[in-house]
């Protein structure tokens, strides 16, 4: 049901009528993926089974369908200062010891990761960052080789951190403008060819990792640079103003070139005996 939700609530927020609708269709793909999609389970073991033998149920032999409820987590926001390689604060109920309090119940308890501040450092960007992590994330960074290599290896879903997604947008826009390392062009190529495998084009990294609401706002500065001269009518009430101005001297010119005309006839006509007015005059 929680799914369901979840994807009502991204249709609704990018329907036709939104002003989200305009954001480019890799962002919104991106941001469905990490408000549907689950993470890797790392706080309970998912059992891959579709059937398991249960001794209570033995009206059906026995066997009942696997159901992986993952834990809800809570996700605060010192979580998207730091890496926590996947793990969160989870809220549930504490049982007592029954042998030395029987009859005490059961206490909400908050479980919160252990956290440490530690310094890493980024081959891409060619910087030591001192961040907050878990004992977890620093193992990933081990397994991947390297902190580049898990941030770039890592699936948004599980990183969903937003510095860590933030990182990895300015790794892949380094790569992809070939900006790492400028005054040493062996060294640009050696990890340019490293990493080259994880290169997106720059219009996606450029929006991977923004919140919605940074996400719109650049979506306006964009609309706002492509209309120069603000709104159309704008634009089209001073082309049309332009026109009859310019209308209105070109019928000044012929008029006055009319009248230049008319004076030199009427000048002419008055040096000419034969002349039909002078014929009036002398009648």
């Amino acid at each position: 049901m929680e799914k369901y939700h979840k994807a009502y609530t991204f249709f609704k927020k990018f329907n036709a009528h939104s002003p989200f609708h305009r954001l480019p269709d890799h962002y919104k793909r991106m941001w469905f993926r990490l408000i549907n999609e689950d993470p890797t389970p790392v706080h309970y073991i998912s059992d891959t089974r579709k059937w398991a033998k249960s001794p209570s149920h033995r009206l059906s032999g026995g066997w009942v369908p696997v159901q992986n409820v993952p834990i809800p987590l809570i996700y605060p926001k010192e979580f998207h200062e730091g890496l926590w390689g996947g793990e969160a604060v989870i809220k549930g109920y504490k049982r007592p010891d029954y042998k030395e309090e029987p009859y005490h119940p059961r206490v909400p308890h908050w479980w919160v990761p252990k956290l440490k501040r530690t310094v890493v450092y980024s081959e891409i960007l060619d910087k030591h960052m001192s961040v907050i992590v878990t004992e977890r994330a620093l193992d990933l960074i081990d397994q991947n080789f390297g902190f580049d290599n898990y941030i770039l290896k890592t699936d948004i879903i599980d990183l969903k951190s937003a510095l860590a997604l933030k990182l990895r947008s300015k790794m892949l826009l380094s790569l992809a403008r070939k900006e790492l390392y400028p005054d040493d062009p062996v060294k640009q190529e050696e990890i340019y060819n490293k990493y080259k495998q994880f290169i997106i084009p720059e219009e996606e990294a450029e929006w991977l990792g923004l919140t919605l609401r940074e996400a719109l706002a650049k979506q306006r500065a964009i609309d706002k640079a492509k209309m120069e001269h603000g709104p159309l009518k704008l634009k089209y009430r001073s082309e049309l103003i332009q026109e009859l101005k310019e209308m209105k001297q070109e019928e000044l010119k012929a008029i006055n070139e009319k009248s230049e005309k008319q004076k030199m006839t009427n000048w002419i006509n008055r040096l000419n005996p034969f002349s039909k007015s002078n014929e009036n005059q002398t009648n």
